[in-house]
C-alpha cells in the first residue's frame, strides 16, 4: 500500500512541475498603446481632457482566437470611458456593455478565428472628470479557441492620472 501511495505522490509532484512549463509555452500578454502604436503604461489628463488608447492582445503562435471576453475596471468618479471597436480590429467586439458603473465588458466571437498575431481589441477614450489617480485594470475572462483551449493574456494596469 505504501508503494502505491509513493507512486501516486511522485506522479502528482511531476505533474505539478510540468504544468507550469507547459503553460509558459503559451504565455501571452495584452497591453495598451497610443494611437500610433507605442506602448503606454500611464495616461495623464486634465479634468475635461480626453485621450484615446488601444487595447491589444497577443495570440500565441499556432493558436487560434475564436472568442474573448474582457472586463475593464475604472473609477467613474475620476474618469469616464468611451469604448469602441478598433478600426484595425480583426475580430471586432459583438457586445460592449457599460451597464455596471466602473466596468466595461467586451465580448466577441468568430467561427473562423484569428491566428498567431497581435489582435487589436478596442479603442478606449478616457476623459478626466476630477483630480485623482487610478490603476485602470483589465481582466480577460475568456480568450481562446474553445472552453477547453484558453490562453488568457496578462495585462498590466494603465495608470490614469487626472490633474
Amino acid at each position: 500500500m505504501k508503494s502505491i501511495k509513493s507512486i501516486i505522490l511522485a506522479v502528482l509532484v511531476v505533474s505539478f512541475m510540468i504544468a507550469p512549463l507547459q503553460a509558459s509555452e503559451t504565455d501571452n500578454n495584452a497591453y495598451w498603446t497610443g494611437i500610433s502604436n507605442e506602448k503606454v503604461s500611464a495616461l495623464n489628463l486634465k479634468a475635461g481632457e480626453s485621450k484615446t488608447v488601444k487595447l491589444l492582445a497577443e495570440i500565441p503562435n499556432q493558436k487560434t482566437l475564436k472568442a474573448y471576453s474582457v472586463v475593464i475596471y475604472f473609477d467613474e468618479t475620476i474618469m469616464s470611458l468611451q469604448v469602441t471597436a478598433s478600426p484595425d480590429a480583426t475580430m471586432k467586439p459583438k457586445m460592449i456593455s457599460s451597464d455596471t458603473p466602473g466596468t466595461v465588458v467586451i465580448n466577441s466571437f468568430d467561427v473562423t478565428g484569428v491566428s498567431g498575431k497581435v489582435a487589436p481589441i478596442v479603442e478606449v477614450t478616457f476623459t478626466g472628470i476630477e483630480a485623482g489617480t487610478y490603476p485602470c485594470s483589465v481582466l480577460f475572462t475568456a480568450f481562446g479557441e474553445s472552453a477547453n483551449n484558453q490562453f488568457l493574456p496578462k495585462c498590466n494596469s494603465l495608470q490614469v492620472n487626472v490633474k
